[in-house]
């Protein structure tokens, strides 16, 4: 029996050693391949040569960003974290948005971005995810970004299809313009309006100011202050954001 295993060893290994080797993947085993570095992403001949390379996109980004944002009202005031998720893949980018805010719920959307000379569009579909009921709201969003010498002129447009008893559809409606004061900070000013979400609620006006601030490739810092413009608006809202892009 031992002498059967000494046999079947031998006869593997003799295979082994005899095998072709293929050091560069193309298909061509060593002994044959004339052009022995290909690329992985090479289209080869018989000989191992390429005969086209093809070309591999791999922009895309991941940005995570974890927020503290503290509203104060007339009488009462309310703090809460948030945490938005974001991939990015060429005109594409997908973002996912958690926070323990009142609502507690889950926003995900998909954008598609165009870039035309000074005019970039940003068209956005997606959902509010309620952790409280089981109803699924939806939003639509566009984004309009006018590039100048020395700023950015910017109008986004939303509008909020909510599905619950008490509430009606809204719509966000904002606009603003924004300039890199270095090549590592910007900063904007913008007014915002929202409209009444309900019969027992009221519009809101806001004016904000926002900073953002590179700290390096990687890491990056914002912060943001809103203004109540009316008495059914928060009195101010204040935001922190910290987030890490790779």
């Amino acid at each position: 029996m031992k002498k059967e295993y000494f046999f079947i060893g031998l006869f593997f290994l003799f295979n082994l050693l005899n095998a072709s080797i293929d050091s560069d993947l193309d298909g061509v085993e060593d002994s044959l391949d004339l052009c022995p570095n290909s690329k992985i992403t090479d289209i080869v001949d018989k000989n191992g040569c390429a005969t086209e390379h093809l070309e591999v996109d791999f922009n895309s980004n991941i940005d995570l960003t974890l927020g503290y944002t503290i509203k104060e009202y007339k009488d009462y005031s309310s703090k809460f974290t948030n945490l938005s998720f974001v991939y990015s893949f060429k005109e594409y980018s997908f973002n996912l948005y958690l926070t323990n805010d009142s609502e507690d719920d889950i926003e995900s959307s998909l954008s598609y971005t165009l870039n035309r000379d000074s005019l970039i569009y940003t068209f956005t579909f997606g959902l509010y995810i309620p952790t409280s009921n089981d109803k699924i709201d939806y939003f639509t969003r566009l984004n309009l970004v006018y590039l100048t010498n020395c700023c950015n002129l910017f109008l986004n447009l939303e509008y909020d299809f909510l599905r619950d008893l008490d509430t009606k559809n809204s719509y966000i409606v904002s606009f603003g313009v924004g300039k890199n004061l270095s090549s590592n900070i910007y900063s904007s000013i913008n007014f915002r309006y929202l409209s009444a979400i309900s019969k027992d609620s009221s519009n809101e006006k806001y004016i904000s100011f926002t900073l953002s601030y590179d700290i390096n490739s990687n890491w990056y810092i914002s912060s943001g202050l809103d203004i109540g413009l009316n008495s059914s608006s928060a009195k101010r809202v204040v935001n922190f954001n910290i987030g890490y892009s790779f």
